[in-house]
């Protein structure tokens, strides 16, 4: 402890105090087990860090329909939200616009699809990109 307080310039005092100070942090290891309170269950850091939390899927999806929902016409809007929300049947909602059944079926068809298209547009390359 001398040899590092002469070198450094420092007193044995204050070179004690910085030994445990470094002794004071230590890096876990990822893999390193350590058991869960109460359970007594054993897991590794590594597997409660970097998991997926499935409500940031919801969220991403939800956020990508948004675009395609507000290029809908709004009848379409309103059979989507009826279909999907308020659990109607097609020929529910075929009487309640006065549109038949088989209408109405193609209707949820064409507009998923477009909420779809538009939902997408961002991840499918860029035509005019490869023309280049």
């Amino acid at each position: 402890m001398a040899a590092i307080a002469t070198h450094t310039g420092l007193s044995e005092d204050e070179v004690r105090d910085g030994l445990k100070a470094i002794e004071g942090f230590s890096a876990l290891s990822l893999v390193a087990g350590f058991v869960a309170s109460g359970d007594g269950d054993a897991f590794s850091l590594a597997d409660a860090l970097g998991a997926s939390e499935a409500a940031y899927e919801i969220i991403n999806e939800r956020e990508a329909a948004k675009a395609g929902l507000r290029h809908l016409p709004e009848r379409e809007r309103a059979i989507l939200y009826l279909w999907f929300f308020e659990d109607m049947t097609q020929s529910q909602i075929g009487d309640h616009f006065g549109i038949s059944q088989m209408h109405v079926s193609r209707l949820i068809q064409t507009s998923c699809q477009r909420v779809r298209d538009e939902a997408t547009r961002d991840e499918q390359p860029d035509e005019d990109a490869q023309a280049a």
